[in-house]
């Protein structure tokens, strides 16, 4: 991290990954070691957090269930201002979790989460998600950055509400087509990582190998973004 893309921009690797209460994931997150990861259904707060130890990495974890949660990892500079959990209603534990960031001269909210199991309840799980995070960023003053699964396709009425609103970083940068679920509809592309205002777009990719493919049945989404940094502007 802190690679230079432009004039008061660093840039920063963000990962967006469904766990599915897998223990093993860890490898296939040590493998990506990205600088903020924002996971859902995460097997509890014991494994989140030795998975944390493996990438010298600061972790929040918020429990959704019973061995189940959201969390969000961060690795130095970067570190934990404040964090709060959103429960959102429904079936299948969808939740929110948001959190404020500095280190590198960067400051910035983002959020994991996921939508419910249910199409009918997921609009209205959205339109809660959404009013959460302006909530947030009026409190706050600064780009946001969300690592969801929402359960859907981006044509999926509760996707869509979202990606009105977001930037869908596989949209821009060029992994669109790539599947992120693979169980009973293998060809769906259910998680996203999405940037707010003020946050640029350099690169996306789905890992489509091993360890990937076998650690759980949601692939993770990496996408390169670049954000403001005191520290990058020249003097």
């Amino acid at each position: 991290m802190g690679v230079e893309a432009a004039p008061g921009l660093a840039v920063l690797t963000f990962c967006s990954y469904n766990i599915a209460r897998s223990r093993r994931a860890g490898e296939a997150l040590t493998r990506l070691s990205p600088d903020v990861a924002c996971l859902a259904e995460v097997p509890g707060k014991r494994w989140v957090k030795g998975v944390a130890s493996s990438l010298q990495a600061r972790v929040t974890y918020s429990p959704t269930g019973i061995l189940a949660g959201v969390a969000v990892l961060l690795r130095p500079p970067l570190a934990f201002v404040e964090w709060r959990p959103i429960r959102l209603r429904g079936r299948g534990r969808p939740a929110l979790l948001l959190a404020l960031v500095t280190g590198g001269g960067m400051r910035f909210a983002v959020g994991a989460g996921r939508l419910g199991d249910l199409s009918a309840e997921r609009p209205a799980q959205a339109e809660a998600l959404l009013a959460a995070v302006e909530s947030y960023l009026r409190l706050h003053r600064c780009p946001v950055v969300l690592g969801l699964d929402l359960e859907e396709e981006p044509r999926g009425k509760a996707a869509s509400l979202v990606l009105e609103r977001l930037t869908d970083a596989a949209s821009v940068g060029g992994c669109a087509s790539s599947a992120t679920y693979r169980g009973p509809r293998p060809t769906s592309r259910v998680d996203y990582v999405l940037a707010g205002e003020g946050v640029e777009v350099l690169g996306c990719r789905v890992p489509q190998e091993e360890p990937f493919i076998s650690a759980s049945t949601h692939l993770p989404v990496l996408a390169t973004l670049a954000l403001p940094s005191r520290k990058m502007v020249s003097p």
